[in-house]
């Protein structure tokens, strides 16, 4: 049934611990995790049962909330691991095996959601949220104190764009999938700064709009009651005077535009097709073909390009770091949004720096590496993006770096894709250090030269970051990597894209 948001995650018991999460020191530098803590019950305890209630992000059209699934109890309670919920719930909806590797369990609220792993215990993590909310975002005191976190059925962070279409595509793909699937991408298409074209919003709002006439059979009429069900907000620019928008009741001249379009390609979407899986599929196809498709949004920011004007006033660009199995992107948090980075995972190098100071100004920072071509010369950028999830971030790409490496160990014959380059669109945006391909710093801000030295007498050997390409040992890599047999850390996001 259709619910507003929860207020709180249902429980059968609200005690606890408040222990608060510790940033495990493994090497030179922290690796982010968050430790269960010690909650075995002893030989004389009763463990009493929980229940919690867990919500998809499918989203009716025309109605606000999250759909929320029944309650479940388990017996096991307190120490009920993220992998047994799952399994009920994944059990519950009927989803076929083959595709439970699609799911995933989050835990989240407006500033922060985390995509737990099996291990995790939900009913340790929520009673540690606030915790988690003053350590590894920006929240006010008031939110922090008022958020209350949730659990979420959603796409897992780990698989990969390839294993997605393979289940898709095939002859008889499960339609629970297809459409949980599906009401995720229009959730991210309209609420996250997915970088889409104002054409393609159209068509994908069409297609949206069909798939709603055929599960209701009415048509779908676009006003600005129900405007953000299908585009998001950026595309509404109201460019009247304010005198016009009180006493006229007429929408403006670009709604108007908008509700043109959207009723030729609802219309255009219907009249070729009138199946409802047919038409999410083609839904999806459309978001597959962005390389931000899948992305975990990280917020951060990076320094501008230095102009006189910026040193009277706070000088930071805020961005949104979004990662993949497949590539990073930097996005300026601008409405539209706007990519001003793109960089392969294999073109990238990357360390993550823990800050030194303590305050609520001090941000850990995620150095990125990256090679470029201008004029006829290699150049090497290094580009400091400060954050509170840069621990997070760096857990991320170690893993997605892992997975490239079981991958090329499994099919070491297999032929190699040539590597995409990387693209910077907006890259007089960009404020980076450079280097040369001997290794001389060509260009650097004042941070760097403090942690790299003078300038052009460092060479890139000094460097910590080292190519994908030279295949070298970890110890000689000098990167934050993730053991597979340690216990992986949670994915840490404030968006799913």
């Amino acid at each position: 049934m259709a619910t507003n948001r929860p207020s709180k995650l249902e429980l059968a018991q609200n005690d606890g611990g408040t222990d608060k999460p510790t940033l495990t020191k493994g090497g030179p530098r922290p690796q982010f995790s968050v430790t269960a803590g010690p909650l075995s019950p002893t030989s004389n305890s009763t463990v009493k049962p929980v229940r919690l209630c867990v919500y998809t992000m499918k989203k009716e059209l025309m109605k606000e909330g999250l759909i929320c699934l029944d309650s479940m109890k388990f017996t096991s309670g307190r120490l009920t691991t993220a992998k047994q919920v799952l399994n009920r719930v994944l059990t519950h909806l009927k989803i076929p095996r083959t595709d439970w590797k699609v799911y995933g369990l989050w835990l989240k609220s407006e500033n922060l959601q985390l995509q737990l792993k099996s291990y995790h215990l939900p009913y340790k993590l929520f009673k540690r949220w606030k915790d988690l909310l003053s350590q590894y975002t920006n929240a006010t005191y008031e939110n922090v104190c008022t958020e209350e976190p949730y659990l979420c059925l959603q796409r897992n962070t780990f698989l990969s764009l390839q294993e997605e279409k393979d289940l898709l595509q095939q002859l008889a793909p499960d339609k629970t999938t297809i459409d949980l699937l599906y009401h995720e991408a229009v959730y991210n298409v309209t609420k996250s700064p997915y970088p889409v074209q104002p054409e393609e919003l159209h068509t994908l709002a069409g297609l949206q709009a069909a798939v709603f006439r055929v599960e209701t059979g009415s048509e779908a009429i676009l006003d600005l009651t129900n405007f953000s069900k299908f585009y998001p907000t950026f595309m509404n620019v109201d460019t009247r005077s304010l005198v016009n928008k009180i006493f006229s009741s007429k929408p403006s001249t670009a709604l108007r535009r908008i509700q043109e379009q959207f009723s030729r390609e609802s219309r255009l979407a219907y009249d070729e097709c009138t199946d409802a899986n047919e038409l999410k599929l083609k839904y999806l196809n459309k978001c597959w073909k962005h390389s931000m498709y899948g992305s975990l949004l990280f917020r951060g920011q990076i320094k501008k390009t230095p102009k006189a004007i910026h040193y009277l006033y706070y000088s930071d660009r805020q961005v949104y770091v979004a990662i993949n199995k497949e590539s990073v992107h930097i996005l300026a948090a601008s409405s539209p949004p706007e990519v001003l980075l793109y960089a392969p995972i294999e073109r990238l190098c990357w360390e993550f720096q823990p800050c030194n100071e303590e305050g609520e100004d001090f941000y850990s920072s995620l150095w990125l590496e990256y090679e470029t071509i201008q004029g006829e010369r290699k150049v090497f950028k290094l580009l400091q993006v400060f954050s509170r999830q840069a621990p997070m971030m760096d857990a991320i790409l170690g893993r997605c770096w892992d997975h490239l490496d079981k991958k090329e160990q499994a099919s070491p014959t297999a032929t190699r894709i040539p590597h995409q380059q990387v693209h910077q669109p907006r890259e007089h945006k960009l404020h980076c250090d450079e280097f040369s391909e001997d290794g001389v710093c060509l260009k650097s801000s004042d941070t760097s030269l403090t942690r790299r030295g003078k300038k052009g007498s460092v060479t890139r050997d000094d460097s910590p970051f080292r190519s994908r390409e030279a295949e070298l040992s970890l110890v000689e890599l000098g990167m934050k990597r993730v053991d597979v047999d340690d216990k992986e850390p949670l994915s840490g996001i404030t968006t799913v894209v």
